[in-house]
């Protein structure tokens, strides 16, 4: 394949597709998970639409102030 189309997109955050590259980038804050559909490309066209992509991330202050604060009073972190 030498390329993907882009169908269906998060409507928080950015995508993008560069060649056969999908990239996602969510909101600095945000957590949750979202859907991206596509179809790849190539010279003979278009395959039919593909089952979409789960994306999953997030965001936890409170876990990284916890890691932070353990390094600082020498402690281990045990997660």
């Amino acid at each position: 394949f030498t390329g993907v189309t882009l169908l269906v997109v998060p409507t928080q955050g950015t995508t993008d597709a560069s060649g056969t590259t999908i990239s996602y980038a969510p909101p600095v804050t945000a957590s949750g998970s979202v859907s991206i559909q596509y179809t790849l490309n190539n010279t003979f066209g278009s395959s039919a639409p593909l089952k979409d992509v789960l994306v999953k991330y997030g965001f936890t202050p409170d876990a990284v102030a916890e890691t932070a604060r353990s390094m600082l009073e020498g402690k281990e972190d045990k997660r």
